[in-house]
């Protein structure tokens, strides 16, 4: 929208490639919208600031697989600062909340996902080159609303966050969003 807003959108699919027994059909299986602002002022000179929220809402019949029957409302907020030894390159930390509420649509979590809501601290870098950034995050294991632990697999995850071409900001658009994950 400008130098400092920016509202997203996406919307994901499925069809049945034929190779499974069973016609799962295709239609559209997550709505998800969000917005960012990006803080130019706000503890500069030194570090970047945005914050936001991603929503996804699972809609009709989807295969179970492909959603866990849930609606996510994720508030965000990134700090980023560049790293003066590589030009480009930037350190940031994430920290997320994800409410959930069950929806109408089936659905089962999958492997390391709390089934509740949950908060997430995330430290990554952000390299910027041309019109493209890069960013990668490593995602430690998170806390559900309990207190205990989502089962991970591992104590730390890496995984890319996002390849995509730059937009109003350098920062990242923050967890669970189209350019997150």
């Amino acid at each position: 929208m400008n130098d400092h807003f920016e509202l997203n959108s996406d919307i994901d699919t499925y069809f049945d490639h034929g190779l499974r027994k069973g016609s799962y059909g295709d239609g559209i299986s997550a709505l998800h919208f969000g917005a960012k602002y990006a803080w130019l002022e706000w503890l500069k000179p030194t570090w970047d600031t945005s914050v936001g929220f991603n929503s996804s809402i699972p809609v009709s019949r989807p295969p179970i697989e492909l959603t866990d029957g849930h609606d996510h409302f994720v508030p965000y907020i990134v700090f980023g600062r560049k790293l003066d030894d590589v030009p480009g390159l930037s350190g940031l930390f994430n920290v997320h909340a994800d409410f959930i509420t069950a929806s109408s649509t089936p659905g089962g979590f999958g492997k390391n996902e709390p089934h509740s809501n949950s908060l997430s601290v995330t430290p990554g870098v952000l390299y910027d080159r041309d019109a493209w950034h890069y960013t990668l995050e490593v995602d430690a294991p998170r806390r559900d609303s309990s207190g205990a632990a989502a089962t991970i697999s591992s104590p730390f995850a890496p995984a890319w966050s996002g390849i995509s071409r730059k937009h109003s900001s350098s920062m990242p658009a923050g967890a669970g969003s189209p350019d997150s994950t």
